[in-house]
């Protein structure tokens, strides 16, 4: 069993992210991706839709980002302002319950280096996470999803150090999109925070994959159907998080070819 230990507890800090970053964001959704992700973009900045039309050059569609970036991020400012703030007053109320909890259910600490969590309060629409940093983007268009979000990137930093621990052969880019642990970590995720009573009391709506990933049918139901399932008889059997990870790894590689599909 997973000794409890006088570790730090790593903090999330928000900030607004510099242009250059936005600009570099908005252009990895926009050459990358489902078409999903690209319209949601244009839908919430439709004035990128018309400047990037016949744009098919990588350094120009950045220029066209960044120009649209700085724009957008001038004329919110201070909503961007407001939307810091309100972050921040809704995470902080339980950051030391989510995270305490997070350790020990996956029983495993935190880096001794990770003193910080880098939350980028951003008018990118999507919500990616960079493993190398433990950083990630939150809403500006939507402060009141910053427990959601948060929980569900944070829990991606921590899982992939445990998944490591017990899978030490996995190679750094399977922890991304498109390999099959980087879908099975999107797939659980929602699973662990519904399902994990003192995390779905955190949470004030009920957490869903993407819907690309909805479509996709293993014996008939959805792949999160059968990993609720796996999931709650792990909380019952009080067994190590250890032994769900390869119960759940076993799945989806008996599943990879109907997973892979989405």
């Amino acid at each position: 069993m997973y000794a409890m230990q006088k570790a730090h507890i790593p903090k999330v800090r928000f900030e607004l992210p510099t242009i250059d970053r936005e600009a570099k964001v908005l252009v990895m959704f926009l050459r990358s991706g489902p078409e999903a992700w690209k319209k949601h973009i244009y839908e919430r900045h439709p004035e990128l839709t018309v400047a990037l039309r016949g744009v098919t050059d990588v350094d120009e569609i950045y220029k066209v980002c960044y120009v649209h970036a700085r724009r957008f991020r001038h004329d919110h400012a201070q909503e961007f302002r407001k939307a810091l703030r309100d972050n921040e007053a809704l995470w902080h109320p339980i950051e030391e319950e989510y995270l305490k909890t997070l350790r020990e259910h996956f029983e495993i600490d935190y880096p001794s280096h990770r003193r910080v969590m880098r939350a980028y309060v951003s008018m990118v629409p999507m919500y990616p996470r960079w493993l190398s940093q433990w950083s990630f983007n939150v809403s500006y268009f939507q402060p009141d999803r910053i427990r959601e979000i948060a929980c569900h990137e944070i829990q991606h930093f921590l899982y992939f150090k445990k998944w490591l621990e017990v899978f030490p052969e996995t190679t750094y880019k399977e922890l991304n999109r498109p390999h099959l642990v980087w879908m099975l970590s999107e797939l659980v995720a929602p699973v662990i925070l519904n399902e994990h009573p003192e995390f779905s009391k955190l949470l004030t709506r009920k957490q869903e994959t993407y819907k690309h990933f909805q479509k996709i049918r293993v014996d008939g139901k959805q792949p999160t159907t059968h990993l609720a399932r796996m999931y709650r008889k792990h909380l019952r059997s009080g067994a190590p998080f250890e032994s769900f990870l390869r119960e759940i790894w076993e799945f989806a590689q008996t599943n990879k070819e109907a997973l892979l599909k989405a």
